[in-house]
């Protein structure tokens, strides 16, 4: 049989020391910024003196290079690793500079920066390149020898990007905690730390290493044995085809396509431009979502276009995904309200309808949102169908929209009715049914309140919600569990079980007996829902399904197709 290349070459296992031996190396520009937190920081100088003190090997992971035309490498996986390496050398370093500790400072230096062999008049060149928000920043601090303070006087004398403030804050990390670790030695013992700490690192620290022949092999690989390298590999990958599609206008690209980064603050890029993908084009799964788009974006002009309508998109999807005020107000008032009622239900699933749906008119735009509301909290929420299922439907809908071949929510709600639950099944279902997620069942409950007392101002107080037979039973609550044969586990989420307090609850009481309790209801009697617990006499598995009962005639007129 012959040899199937699949594009992967070169694996070997190599430590730190040996792979910067093999530089210069770059991060494409397509790749994210330096990211790494104080976190990582700590975990990481952590390893190093557990590797020094143990003299054992430590793992540092997977890294993915692939050779440029120029014999470099770039790092397409491993690039914050790699990065945060180089800053503690660096502070190893600058720390050796400030003693006076040259031989170590010129030894530790050939591992961050490297010098021309055909011309050596010239300034050390930095092993490792970061991505174009970073480049220079990282260039300048790698290649220049300088004390502490003065690099804290130059980063703090001008503006810098937050990526970059990373990077300063990382090296300041080093510096202080290395400083510290060295504290009280003798001139000699400070060099042979620092020797051992920077050797830990090059030595004990271990990668092991692949070559891919193309970016799309990269994310393939990610996609199989990395679920991490998929979050990066996928918004970042198809950036590099955007790029290299349109040659000239690089530069644009990339300012596009951070705008748009930028402006998702709640929202994930990867999931962004999968929702969009479900909206405009089709269904199709993430494994295969790069090269989708990448088959689609072909020239130029389909690649300016991409980037048009991403840009055009991308404060409408933030909205969805965190509905805001400000933004929401502008359009109606009456919105946000019916948004949040939404997300309470699903965060995610409606967005490709909610995406071109929202090309609509206001007030279709509006009944659309009721209307998917009512299906979600009917289909999924009540019945518990197959979410998956959804994803065609709602991304079917989105295009038809987008099309034109819907225009009005009566023509989506249609498309709702076709696929409900009947209303004899949403009955039978919701007569039975256990509300186990507190933010489900509170919404259940407001919404059944406010259309018992819709001119009622019942809600400014603060709002808790109630299980009647507390999760976790007192002594008394023990003995009347036993007396009246009542199951506990299958009645402390049904929602006849569950009530909505006003104001202030007093905590000690929440888990007695409901004799003791009665006080609460009382002072929330106001509304309507409580008005039959104020005087409670018993709390049997009877007394809770009729009040179910009684809740469930309630739903069935509020969520109605």
């Amino acid at each position: 049989m012959a040899k199937v290349d699949i594009g992967v070459h070169n694996i070997n296992t190599k430590s730190i020391g040996q792979l910067l031996g093999e530089g210069p190396f770059q991060v494409p520009f397509f790749q994210r910024e330096y990211s790494w937190t104080k976190d990582h920081w700590v975990d990481f100088l952590e390893d190093v003196q557990e590797a020094l003190q143990k003299k054992r090997g430590h793992f540092f992971g997977f890294m993915t290079l692939k050779k440029t035309t120029n014999g470099d490498s770039e790092i397409i996986e491993g690039q914050q690793r790699i990065t945060t390496v180089i800053l503690f050398l660096c502070a190893i370093r600058d720390l050796c500079y400030e003693l006076n500790l040259e031989t170590t400072q010129d030894k530790i230096n050939s591992y961050i920066t490297q010098s021309s062999m055909l011309e050596s008049h010239l300034p050390p060149i930095p092993l490792l390149t970061l991505s174009r928000i970073n480049k220079d920043f990282f260039k300048t601090f790698v290649k220049d020898i300088k004390n502490f303070n003065q690099r804290e006087k130059e980063f703090k004398s001008k503006p810098t990007v937050p990526s970059n403030k990373l990077i300063f804050n990382c090296y300041n990390y080093f510096h202080t905690n290395l400083s510290r670790e060295i504290e009280g030695f003798d001139i000699d013992e400070k060099d042979k730390k620092l020797k051992s700490l920077a050797g830990a690192a090059l030595e004990y620290f271990i990668v092991v290493t692949t070559e891919v022949s193309d970016h799309l092999v990269a994310y393939n690989m990610f996609q199989t044995i990395n679920d991490r390298g998929l979050d990066l590999a996928l918004s970042d990958l198809l950036k590099l085809h955007l790029c290299t599609t349109v040659k000239k206008g690089k530069e644009f690209i990339q300012e596009y396509w951070d705008g748009v980064r930028d402006q998702l603050v709640s929202g994930n890029m990867n999931n962004f431009l999968r929702h969009y993908w479900l909206s405009s084009r089709e269904v199709v799964k993430e494994p295969v979502l790069l090269e989708e788009i990448r088959q689609h974006i072909k020239d130029e002009q389909t690649a300016y276009k991409f980037m048009e309508n991403l840009t055009d998109e991308v404060d409408t999807y933030e909205a969805l995904i965190k509905p805001m005020k400000e933004f929401w107000d502008a359009k109606h008032p009456d919105l946000l309200g019916l948004l949040m009622d939404l997300q309470t239900l699903s965060a995610t699933i409606p967005l490709p309808l909610l995406m071109a749906a929202f090309n609509l008119d206001v007030k279709e735009f509006k009944n659309v949102i009721r209307d998917c509301t009512t299906f979600m909290f009917r289909y999924l929420t009540i019945g518990e169908q197959e979410s998956k299922e959804l994803e065609k439907f709602f991304s079917d809908l989105a295009i038809k929209i987008r099309n034109k071949e819907i225009t009005k929510a009566s023509q989506v709600r249609k498309h709702f009715l076709k696929r409900d639950l009947s209303d004899k099944v949403f009955e039978s279902v919701l007569e039975v049914k256990d509300i186990k997620l507190n933010k489900v069942a509170t919404y259940i409950l407001k919404k059944i309140e406010r259309k018992l007392a819709p001119d009622q101002e019942t809600f400014s107080d603060k709002i808790t919600l109630e299980h009647i037979l507390p999760k976790t039973p007192d002594k008394e609550w023990d003995k009347y569990l036993e007396e009246n044969q009542m199951d506990y586990t299958n009645l402390i989420h049904k929602l006849g079980n569950q009530t909505l307090l006003l104001g202030k609850v007093n905590t000690k009481i929440r888990n007695q007996i409901f004799t003791k309790k009665t006080g609460e209801y009382k002072k929330s009697s106001k509304l309507i829902i409580n008005r039959d617990l104020a005087n409670l006499k018993s709390w049997t598995e009877k007394d809770i399904m009729e009040r179910q009962k009684w809740l469930t005639k309630q739903c069935m007129d509020i969520w109605k197709l």
